[in-house]
């Protein structure tokens, strides 16, 4: 399987909301929103997985909605100003980028989501013959996206066994498997594209990069910090079993992992080779 990055824009957070000072929630909240301080532009990924059965995408990345206005009422937009600012041209939405690698979204044949979050499913309009995998906890928790049409074929998934590490799985595709690793949502999930010696690991939000989850540090921003913490957790044993190229969707230097086949750097992660995931 060869994988794409595919960079849907940027976007900035309060740096609270990246990492949290707090257990508790209405502290995290609070703090986020006190927080006078903002990252620097990060990256909005999408991952384009070349699989023998069809192209599967997963999340969709940013799209000039991302910054709309009008969207989940005065609250919410007034919150989300004050946490979060994209920057996403039109020509950087995951449709054109596609059609450049030459991939017609009409032929892509999943795309899966990690979390419901606009800068994760906004992009689902332009896969009209594509299933969209959503962890049905997820999809209860959450509800269809604003900008989603009528047509959009979802599958909810029920996790029906376990894989390595979780608890909770479900087999895609052959060598696909998705796994629940709530926190950032309750329903969140991620994708391993796994061979018999590697596995690349579609992390979404689990944590915002991968000195995140080599220290275990939770971001302010997620649902539930004990549940984070436990993915944290999931998904560093796996890594330690497994050699791993942690592939988070805000991380800038993941696309440079992914190149050169670069692993979680804990044990037994010498055995990555020239595994033909990347």
């Amino acid at each position: 399987m060869h994988i794409h990055a595919v960079r849907t824009g940027t976007v900035r957070l309060k740096r609270r909301y990246v990492t949290a000072r707090w257990r508790r929630r209405p502290l995290r909240f609070l703090d986020v929103l006190a927080d006078r301080t903002w990252t620097a532009p990060l990256p909005v990924y999408a991952w384009v997985v070349d699989h023998p059965a069809g192209p599967i995408v997963v999340d969709t990345g940013a799209t000039v909605a991302c910054y709309d206005g009008g969207r989940g009422g005065w609250l919410s937009t007034r919150v989300a100003r004050r946490t979060e600012w994209f920057d996403v041209a039109p020509e950087e939405e995951v449709g054109p980028q596609l059609r450049a690698l030459g991939i017609d979204p009409s032929d892509v044949r999943w795309v899966v989501l990690t979390r419901l979050a606009p800068d994760h499913a906004d992009g689902v309009p332009y896969f009209r013959n594509a299933d969209v995998v959503v962890s049905r906890r997820e999809w209860d928790s959450v509800g269809a996206p604003d900008v989603w049409p009528s047509w959009v074929r979802r599958r909810l998934v029920d996790y029906d066994g376990s894989f390595e590490s979780f608890p909770e799985s479900h087999a895609l595709a052959e060598g696909v498997v998705l796994v629940a690793t709530p926190g950032a949502t309750p329903g969140h999930q991620s994708v391993i594209c796994h061979n018999d010696e590697c596995a690349a690991f579609l992390a979404g939000d689990a944590t915002f990069t991968q000195a995140q989850l080599l220290t275990g540090a939770v971001a302010g921003g997620v649902a539930d910090y004990d549940a984070a913490a436990r993915s944290i957790e999931r998904i560093r044993a796996f890594a330690t079993g497994t050699p791993t190229v942690y592939l988070p969707s805000h991380d800038p230097d993941a696309p440079h992992r992914l190149r050169r086949r670069e692993t979680v750097p804990l044990a037994h992660a010498e055995r990555a080779g020239d595994a033909p995931l990347t």
